[in-house]
């Protein structure tokens, strides 16, 4: 299954578990029909910002990658998430 709602929806039908962003089911976490439950130890994702190689970088393109990083530092502070931005 790839749909974020169709796994949420058979979790929440079931005795079953998923692994994904809980920024994906805040509306569900918040209403009480799912729960979270930590893993331990912690899992760590590194994601990367991709762009086309044959397309030319412009100002604006530069400009969105230097603010990515501000934006997820703020992100995970306020989502209260432990994140950490490797340069």
């Amino acid at each position: 299954m790839n749909s974020l709602r169709q796994i949420a929806a058979l979790v929440s039908r079931a005795s079953a578990y998923t692994i994904m962003p809980r920024s994906a089911m805040m509306d569900e976490i918040s209403d009480g029909e799912l729960v979270l439950v930590p893993i331990e130890p912690a899992m760590r994702r590194t994601a990367y910002l991709i762009r086309n190689r044959n397309r030319p970088v412009t100002r604006a393109n530069s400009s969105v990658g230097k603010l990515v990083p501000v934006i997820l530092k703020i992100w995970s502070c306020d989502a209260g998430l432990r994140a950490k931005l490797l340069q």
